[in-house]
């Protein structure tokens, strides 16, 4: 048994369980994650936790062949593979920080997560709709219209995601000093911080459109503030907040506005401007390429998911037997 330590005050604390110090070197672990990436591993890790108090098995270090039951027991509950797949690389992540032996290499959980894999491939919620160039502009439009701070802030919100192709973490980080004007087009620019792609904050310049432009300029005359977080909580006396919109919140106004005014084809995500300009890039006839340096995509496969429809339809059989995608 590890010895009390004496606390800075003189009184003696109790040791760390072993799970609790390996929680503590996770933290560190994570650090240099996302946020959403850090949520993420640390709900997964305590509901392993949870599950193997219910179960009487030993949480950490843990054996192979409880991981596996656990894992099948996630998916036997109706799990998506991604949920799986975050669940065992927690419980992987955390004993790989504390030096021990991953139970997750294990043949016994590969074969259990091959087998999930295949078996849950159609779970999940799947793809958000794409909003289009034309949808969010009427989106943008209609929040604009009351006058108000909130929908001036709305609207420049909808504008410049589907202009930079932004992500919602991108958005919410966004600063007053991010977006510049550009004199030579009457557009703009928006620096884009660290994000999901970018963790070590490189950043990125994407360029905004006139109206949008104007949009944020609108915004931002209306709500005073010149520098701190570019979208920000409005105040029920209609004034702007000093604290910023997190991503949970531009997610809600994303769905909301769009919904509105769109007619769009499935579910409305907070990365459905980001998918539809996509399309809308792939149908003027980007390359993937191109997509890749729009969205700061590191991997062309997720923008050829988004933009297959668009490539089916300026495929060989669509240009040559039907003579149209040209």
């Amino acid at each position: 048994m590890i010895d009390p330590v004496r606390s800075a005050q003189g009184r003696r604390s109790q040791p760390q369980s072993p799970s609790a110090a390996a929680a503590h070197r996770l933290d560190a672990a994570l650090a240099a994650l996302s946020d959403n990436s850090r949520k993420a591993y640390r709900y997964a890790w305590t509901a392993w936790l949870r599950w193997t108090a219910e179960q009487q098995r030993p949480e950490f270090p843990a054996a192979a062949a409880d991981v596996a039951e656990y894992l099948q027991a996630r998916h036997a509950a109706g799990a998506a593979p991604a949920t799986v797949y975050v669940a065992c690389a927690a419980i992987a992540k955390m004993h790989q920080v504390a030096r021990l032996t991953d139970p997750t290499v294990d043949n016994l959980c590969r074969d259990v997560l091959r087998r999930i894999g295949r078996e849950g491939r159609d779970r999940g919620r799947g793809q958000v709709a794409g909003v289009g160039w034309e949808q969010a502009e009427a989106a943008a439009a209609c929040a604009e219209g009351a006058g108000t701070l909130q929908g001036l802030r709305d609207g420049a919100i909808i504008r410049v995601m589907s202009d930079t192709l932004a992500r919602i973490s991108e958005a919410a980080a966004l600063q007053c000093g991010d977006v510049e004007a550009e004199t030579t087009t009457n557009g703009g620019t928006v620096h884009i911080r660290a994000s999901k792609s970018d963790q070590l904050g490189a950043g990125a310049t994407r360029y905004i459109g006139p109206a949008t432009r104007a949009a944020v300029g609108r915004y931002l005359a209306a709500s005073g503030h010149t520098s701190g977080p570019l979208f920000r909580r409005v105040l029920c006396n209609g004034l702007s907040s000093t604290k910023g919109l997190g991503a949970d919140s531009i997610r809600k106004i994303v769905r909301q506005r769009v919904a509105v005014v769109a007619d769009v084809m499935g579910r409305i995500g907070g990365h459905s401007l980001r998918v539809g300009s996509a399309c809308e890039l792939a149908k003027a006839g980007a390359s993937v390429a191109e997509l890749q340096q729009a969205g700061g995509w590191r991997s062309p496969a997720t923008p050829e998911i988004y933009i297959r429809r668009e490539v089916a339809a300026r495929g060989p059989v669509a240009r040559r037997r039907y003579q149209v995608g040209q």
